[in-house]
């Protein structure tokens, strides 16, 4: 049986890479690290990496390739207040069909949803 790693890739726009920078810290408190001028690494208090490869041109995925791409979970502690922050940065939720939880498809990617970590298993 496999498990799923606590490593995974996106790649950002150029012109994102500080309001990604203040998505990934600020508001979902990772770690920044930079071991090369294209590249950061957002690490969470779990161990998750999150490599952000800032590119330009045609190699910037738009929102539509977001969309069909992996999507995410963040377990937060108040996910009203993460939302809250989230709008701060002109990050809004979409409508999905899963009501009981807020999606986001931020100009950097990668699509998400915001979880209350209390009520994990």
């Amino acid at each position: 049986m496999a498990s799923v790693g606590k490593n995974m890739r996106i790649t950002v726009g150029e012109n994102e890479r500080e309001r990604t920078r203040k998505l990934f810290t600020e508001v979902l408190g990772a770690k920044a690290a930079s071991p090369k001028p294209d590249l950061e690494v957002y690490i969470f208090e779990d161990g998750f990496s999150l490599g952000a490869y800032y590119v330009n041109g045609p190699e910037v995925l738009g929102k539509g390739d977001h969309m069909k791409a992996p999507w995410l979970e963040f377990l937060v502690d108040d996910p009203s207040a993460t939302e809250a922050e989230l709008a701060k940065l002109d990050i809004r939720p979409f409508e999905y069909a899963d009501r009981s939880h807020a999606y986001f498809c931020p100009p950097s990617g990668p699509v998400f949803r915001l979880a209350n970590r209390r009520n994990q298993p």
